[in-house]
């Protein structure tokens, strides 16, 4: 079983194949050379779909990259806030800082998404769920 064929059909938001090759018995945290999981691919393009399925699945919302991003970061660096709120819905870590420093909120900043920035400040008072 091919790890990265998962985590491809992650992020290109292929639901029925992600739900074939886990029924083959992949591993739903699969992980690319980047160390991207499957769930951090797909907030990363915007699937939520996808996002709600892996989550269902068993996926850890709170895996990190090999840069320490996760899928709440990625998803707000691309300015998903529906794949954002998803995963803060389910005790995504929203302070998670990269290895330059930056976190969701400073992406949201940074491009001035305003709806999202809210979305996350509101987030960072919450106490977290784990």
């Amino acid at each position: 079983m091919n790890s990265l064929e998962l985590v491809e059909a992650a992020g290109n938001g292929d639901a029925q194949l992600i739900t074939s090759l886990l029924a083959s018995g992949a591993d739903v945290n699969s992980k690319d050379e980047h160390g991207r999981t499957t769930l951090v691919k797909a907030a990363k393009y915007g699937h939520k779909e996808v996002v709600e399925l892996l989550i269902q699945l068993g996926a850890d919302i709170h895996a990190r990259d090999n840069r320490g991003t996760n899928a709440v970061y990625w998803a707000a660096e691309k300015g998903h806030s529906d794949v954002v709120e998803l995963l803060i819905r389910h005790g995504a870590d929203v302070d998670a800082i990269d290895d330059r420093g930056w976190s969701a909120l400073d992406h949201a900043r940074a491009s001035q998404n305003t709806p999202l920035v809210a979305i996350l400040e509101q987030a960072v008072s919450l106490p977290r769920v784990m």
